[in-house]
């Protein structure tokens, strides 16, 4: 993967195969710290200690469909070679929470790529899913909720409706132009 927002698509695909009806993306670009954080939290079936343990092994995997898991392990291996940390919690029945740190200024550091398209991208199809997400750049935030986007527009917003989706894309879009003003992340 070469850019972080496709390791936010696999995290965010995790949370729906795991069940989730609440995701929750939180991303900290803060070069003035050196760090760049990305969250992803869900509510859905969990794991134990021995599965979270295992996670980022590319042989571990619960889907059906293959027999490897790379998304964690390629996650993992991003965030160790430029320095950072990632930390995996979960517990069966209440959720997971990802955290992966990244140094900012490595120059190893991926890029952080169509975080829009990402989102969209992710959620496409789904009807039972919450999604609310921050992202933090310096003192201003993007704060988007799927119920409160759907508040704004008067519309029962659903992940499964294009329209619906092409008008969240645009907003997620226009508000990460907002606070990075220009500048790329």
């Amino acid at each position: 993967m070469q850019e972080l927002s496709l390791h936010i698509l696999d995290l965010i695909q995790n949370s729906v195969e795991a069940g989730a009806k609440k995701i929750t993306l939180v991303i900290k670009d803060a070069p003035e710290e050196d760090e760049l954080s990305i969250v992803v939290t869900d509510d859905g079936c969990g794991m134990n200690a021995e599965q979270c343990a295992n996670v980022t092994s590319p042989f571990c995997t619960s889907r059906q469909t293959r027999r490897v898991g790379l998304g964690l392990a390629f996650l993992e291996m991003a965030v160790t070679q430029c320095g950072g940390k990632l930390r995996i919690e979960s517990s069966p029945g209440y959720g997971t929470e990802v955290m992966a740190i990244f140094s900012h200024s490595h120059p190893d550091r991926q890029p952080m790529g169509d975080i829009a398209g990402t989102i969209v991208s992710a959620l496409m199809g789904e009807t039972e899913v919450t999604f609310e997400y921050l992202h933090i750049y310096k003192n201003k935030k993007l704060k988007i909720s799927s119920l409160k986007f759907a508040e704004f527009l008067g519309i029962a917003f659903r992940f499964d409706r294009p329209e619906h989706l092409s008008l969240l894309e645009e907003n997620i879009r226009e508000q990460l132009q907002t606070i990075y003003g220009g500048e790329s992340s």
